[in-house]
């Protein structure tokens, strides 16, 4: 045998072995994405007549985490309302948004300040940074006060419980009922997520 041939096997060998190792990375990382990455569907489900009682019960079926959800939230788009930052007398007019559940999923950001869920707070409300800076001049304004109008007209304070980086004037408060516009559920996995989620609400999902 040549020295030629020697060189071309030896070549070839090491071809197949790099294959193998790049063909085994890339397996390992698509098994990583697909069974240990979380997954965030939404969806819009306006005009479904799902509601709050129906989130509830999907809920109280996760129990056993058979679905692997992890968070929920569904929510409405409540209109531009007029805010009132109370103690310093500025206004300005934001998206009000209406919450129930696992506030974190309607904007996954960063909180500035405070916290971003308001589980078993009817009475507070979490603000994006633009609306914040815009009425108080910072994003450091939790424990502050602002002031809306109610459905019937009667004057709503609520208190700060936390900015989150939003850019754009948004203001988000909890609901415990009714028909809700949009949902987001976070899966443990990516794995199936699609089909879980048209399982339970047959419409289309977007993933991020």
């Amino acid at each position: 045998m040549n020295k030629i041939s020697i060189k071309i096997r030896y070549l070839l060998v090491l071809f197949f072995l790099a294959n193998f190792v790049i063909l085994t990375a890339t397996g390992i990382r698509l098994y990583r994405y697909l069974f240990f990455t979380p997954c965030r569907l939404e969806v819009n489900c306006r005009g479904y007549g799902v509601d709050i009682d129906w989130m509830k019960q999907w809920e109280n079926q996760e129990r056993d985490g058979s679905q692997g959800i992890l968070a929920m939230a569904g929510w409405n788009f409540a209109g531009r309302k007029e805010i009132y930052a109370v103690g310093v007398g500025r206004t300005d007019t934001a998206q009000l948004l209406k919450v129930y559940g696992s506030m974190e999923q309607v904007f996954p950001v960063r909180i500035l300040s405070g916290v971003y869920g308001l589980a078993g707070r009817e009475n507070a409300c979490v603000l994006s940074r633009d609306l914040a800076e815009a009425l108080f001049g910072s994003d450091q304004v939790t424990g502050e006060q602002v002031c809306l109008d109610g459905e019937e007209g009667e004057k709503i304070f609520l208190e700060i419980a936390g900015v989150i980086d939003r850019e754009g004037k948004y203001m988000l408060v909890p609901m415990s009922e009714g028909e809700v516009e949009r949902i987001a559920v976070l899966f443990d996995k990516r794995f199936q997520a699609r089909e879980k989620m048209k399982e339970n609400l047959a419409i289309p999902a977007d993933s991020e």
